[in-house]
């Protein structure tokens, strides 16, 4: 438990310290350029606050278990193709794992136009919503 919480706070200073340095622009640009993708700025136009409430709401209700059920199917699609991978190749356990994670990433960046447009807009759904509440 506590190796994940330092882990949480080194990922949080690594993020905080870039965006320090320049590395990354400040959250609010990073909001603003997220809420102004393409058919999001549309969104939430005719309604008041109440609707970018239960928005964000269900989000920060869903997120961690969306997130936990992703994590799971990740991790169970992984180890069902370490196995077979494993029983073939004539080498140690890390290797394959290393292999197989450089294969699961590449088919994630060569399947990116199928899924970073979509995520790109419901992240910018969730930064208009956010927007929207705190003015």
């Amino acid at each position: 438990m506590v190796r994940w919480f330092h882990l949480v706070l080194v990922a949080v200073g690594a993020l905080l310290f870039a965006v320090y340095i320049g590395l990354l622009p400040p959250l609010g640009e990073m909001v603003e350029w997220l809420a102004s993708q393409p058919g999001v700025p549309e969104m939430f136009r005719d309604t008041d606050r109440a609707e970018a409430f239960v928005v964000l709401f269900w989000v920060v209700l869903l997120t961690p278990v969306v997130s936990l059920v992703a994590f799971f199917v990740v991790g169970f699609a992984f180890a069902l193709s370490l196995w077979p991978v494993e029983r073939a190749l004539p080498l140690p356990e890390w290797a394959c794992a290393m292999m197989l994670g450089a294969v699961f990433a590449a088919a994630g960046y060569a399947t990116s136009p199928l899924w970073l447009p979509r995520t790109l807009w419901i992240l910018g759904l969730i930064a208009r919503a956010y927007r929207i509440a705190l003015t």
